[in-house]
């Protein structure tokens, strides 16, 4: 004789599987999606975890110095001030790249992203460049005011960096 409740841990074992799977299926298709940001790893990459797992993700279009170098340094602190421990909304651009979901980021109606190449400590990433143009824009801009990386004429992209 079966007792009461016997199959209650591997259905609600399943029943959690069934929204996981719904959760990710609702962030690949380009929801909006309220995450919290758990760690920033660099200027440009965070973990945020929704309700049920955590997410390693990356600003789109975008790519900072790597933290060997003090502009690496520097972005990573400006992203942590913006974003580190808050809930932020988030918009997936695409699948997931290198283990990263690339995505577009908002918080109190402002575009991290963006703000992040405004304030110069992000260029804009050439193989995104096409579809963002409000980046490009905001870079050139960043460039002629000479903010943040652009303070330095000979200032190096991280895509070059990673070659030397």
């Amino acid at each position: 004789m079966r007792q009461s409740g016997q199959y209650r841990f591997p259905f609600a074992v399943c029943l959690l599987f069934v929204l996981a799977g719904l959760a990710s299926s609702a962030m690949a298709a380009g929801a909006d999606e309220v995450v919290r940001v758990f760690k920033v790893f660099d200027g440009d990459s965070f973990i945020g975890r929704t309700r049920y797992r955590s997410i390693r993700m990356h600003l789109d279009g975008v790519k900072s110095a790597p933290l060997r170098f003090r502009e690496g340094l520097a972005a990573k602190q400006v992203l942590e001030k913006m974003i580190a421990s808050k809930r932020v909304n988030i918009r997936p651009m695409g699948p997931v790249e290198a283990l990263q979901l690339p995505v577009r980021v908002r918080y109190l109606d402002k575009d991290i992203n963006l703000e992040m190449v405004r304030s110069g400590y992000v260029w804009v990433w050439p193989r995104d460049g096409e579809g963002h143009a409000d980046l490009m824009a905001a870079e050139q801009q960043a460039r002629e005011a000479g903010k943040g990386v652009w303070a330095d004429p000979a200032a190096v992209a991280p895509w070059i960096r990673l070659v030397d």
